[in-house]
């Protein structure tokens, strides 16, 4: 449903709940930013029973729309300053 989102141009910007502190490389580490220039390079983690690589898909999609300057944060759902400090600002942490 989000590439179709993508796909219409349905939102100005995205803000994805996770229950992680962003996206994780493959070594389970945290990517700080990921951006037009790195995301093709960059190896994701695979988390148990997420063969399809959802997230990575996700990312993938939003760079290659048409509109991928639009906002889009990946952030800990469970930290509320997180979310409560892009709301506001529109700045990731």
């Amino acid at each position: 449903m989000f590439v179709e989102f993508l796909e219409r141009g349905i939102f100005d910007a995205a803000l994805m709940l996770t229950d992680v502190d962003g996206v994780l490389d493959a070594d389970g580490q945290v990517i700080p930013c990921i951006t037009s220039e790195n995301y093709q390079s960059i190896h994701f983690w695979k988390k148990e029973g997420d063969s399809l690589g959802a997230m990575a898909n996700k990312i993938y999609s939003y760079f290659q729309s048409e509109s991928p300057e639009q906002g889009f944060w990946i952030v800990n759902g469970n930290n509320l300053q997180n979310v409560d400090q892009i709301v506001r600002t529109g700045k990731g942490v």
